[in-house]
């Protein structure tokens, strides 16, 4: 069944807290499971009746999900060790916690773009009402009363209409360049040059990266508490990896497991974990609580990206407004001069 709707975090969040909710209550699996296609609201209830009736057809829950085409990998992978370790209730649970958080971060974006963009707006229109109309006008009003535009005035006044075309330009490419990156993000096929491209950006690479290591953590404990081994856990993990880039650190990291290596010298091999991850891991596999070492990096590293993004949206609005108000007050600057001094020379 190829599904037409596309799921937002918050309708994600509701889908995982209703199957949580309905598998906590201790049904029969299947029992749970059709109870929660009658409940679920359009535009989610044909695609809830469709993995009912592949549950009850012998399918697992996690390739019902993947059959829909529209829920991320991350969740159907994350399904699928729940499968097997026995967390199913659990695993909804923390999803549909994760998909809330996924659109409170989107939401707090967007709130603090918001603003800057309508500014950005105003001064277009102000800019392209100034050269398009104003300063023509006026030339003409000017030169029909008996004056002349020549000398310093042209000058200055070209140097004005010169530089708003100029900023209008800059807008114009970052408006492209803008949305270039959002249809790239938003775009859910993995390829190794956007996926590289992605980790090498000031702001987005950490948070990728920072991404990553969450979902691996808490993939890597739900296994490992399972009763998995590290060779069995990364099998699984590896395809719940969306990031070509560090998928493929993650097979250099299983190659080393398979040649007998420990995870945290493994790790070593790749530039995606920070010294203190391994040191974590390290700790973990001379204590025999790796599983708890896991559970512990990631909320440390959820944490981290929790402040991250509040830092630099904190950081983002202000400096957005202040260069946006310097760029009108220049080109305010630039228009009145000439206009001062035409009038002047009238005068």
């Amino acid at each position: 069944m190829k599904a037409l709707v596309k799921l937002g975090y918050l309708e994600l969040a509701t889908f995982c807290y209703q199957y949580a909710v309905v598998l906590k209550a201790g049904l029969p699996y299947l029992e749970a499971i059709a109870l929660i296609s009658e409940e679920v609201e359009a535009p989610l209830l044909p695609i809830a009746k469709d993995i009912s009736f592949r549950v009850s057809q012998g399918e697992g829950l996690a390739e019902a999900l993947s059959a829909q085409d529209i829920f991320p990998v991350y969740m159907i992978e994350m399904i699928r060790i729940a499968e097997v370790s026995g967390r199913l209730p659990e695993t909804f649970d923390n999803l549909s916690v994760y998909y809330q958080k996924q659109n409170q971060m989107h939401r707090d974006v967007k709130n603090a773009l918001m603003y800057p963009a309508i500014l950005l707006g105003l001064m277009t229109g102000v800019i392209l009402l100034i050269v398009l109309k104003i300063l023509p006008v006026f030339t003409d009003i000017v030169e029909s009363a008996g004056g002349l535009i020549e000398g310093t005035e042209k000058t200055v006044l070209s140097l004005s209409v010169g530089f708003q075309w100029a900023v209008l330009g800059i807008i114009g490419l970052l408006g492209v360049g803008c949305a270039i990156l959002f249809f790239v993000l938003g775009r859910r096929q993995s390829s190794p040059l956007k996926d590289k491209w992605m980790l090498g950006l000031p702001i987005i690479g950490r948070f990728t990266k920072l991404s990553a290591i969450i979902k691996f953590a808490r993939g890597m404990r739900m296994l490992l508490n399972s009763g998995m081994d590290l060779h069995q856990a990364f099998e699984m993990l590896i395809p719940m990896t969306d990031n070509e880039t560090i998928r493929a650190d993650y097979q250099i990291i299983q190659e080393a497991l398979e040649a007998g290596e420990s995870l945290s010298d493994a790790s070593e091999k790749t530039n995606l974990f920070p010294n203190l991850y391994r040191k974590m891991m390290r700790l973990g596999e001379r204590t025999g609580t790796l599983d708890d070492v896991f559970l512990q990096i990631s909320e440390i590293y959820e944490l981290e990206m929790s402040n991250r993004l509040k830092r630099t949206i904190n950081a983002l609005e202000p400096g957005l407004v202040i260069s946006l108000s310097i760029i009108v007050g220049i080109i305010m600057l630039l228009v009145l001069m000439p206009l001062i001094d035409i009038m002047s020379s009238i005068g």
